[in-house]
């Protein structure tokens, strides 16, 4: 399958899920319930059962979204008929990446449920996921392109050949 028929099917599977969280009943107290001390504020319910007709279909979401970006970054790239090391070192920091985020999505359906006062470089476990991993995770593909641009994206003749072009278009 060529990598234009992936992205499409990632699309497809992204409005798909979207639809169906639209077309899902909304839970109790998904707005809010008054609080009991203050009467201009308003407090949620039980977050884990908020959200469990969604949670899921959430991480899955993201999962998706993830694979969008990386297989983005793939089209962009050289075309082979090997499977190169870039090819490899890309796959490798999607699974990364998607590992961070069900962490981040895992800690956080265990806060939502019983919040705790534990703190995780001064955030709780779930915000610290999401600012140090999540957050810093996109920092594997900028090293995978520094590392491997020329060989990878554009070699010499390639960019000899482009800027002669950019002259050429210049000059008239």
């Amino acid at each position: 399958m060529k990598i234009s028929g992936i992205l499409f099917a990632i699309l497809i599977g992204m409005c798909l899920l979207l639809g169906y969280v639209l077309m899902t009943e909304e839970p109790g107290e998904a707005h809010g319930i008054p609080h009991p001390d203050y009467a201009s504020m308003e407090r949620g319910g039980d977050g884990r059962e908020r959200l469990a007709p969604i949670f899921w279909i959430g991480w899955l979401l993201g999962v998706l979204q993830i694979s969008f970006f990386v297989t983005l970054l793939a089209f962009g790239a050289r075309k082979t008929k090997s499977f190169p090391l870039e090819t490899r070192a890309l796959v490798a920091g999607a699974l990364v990446y998607a590992g961070i985020f069900t962490w981040m999505v895992i800690s956080y359906r265990g806060f939502a449920s019983e919040p705790g006062e534990e703190l995780f470089l001064s955030f709780p476990a779930p915000t610290a996921v999401m600012l140090y991993g999540v957050g810093f995770a996109p920092l594997l593909f900028i090293g995978l392109y520094l590392w491997r641009f020329e060989p990878w994206i554009i070699d010499d003749d390639e960019l000899t050949g482009f800027l002669e072009r950019v002259r050429d278009s210049q000059d008239d």
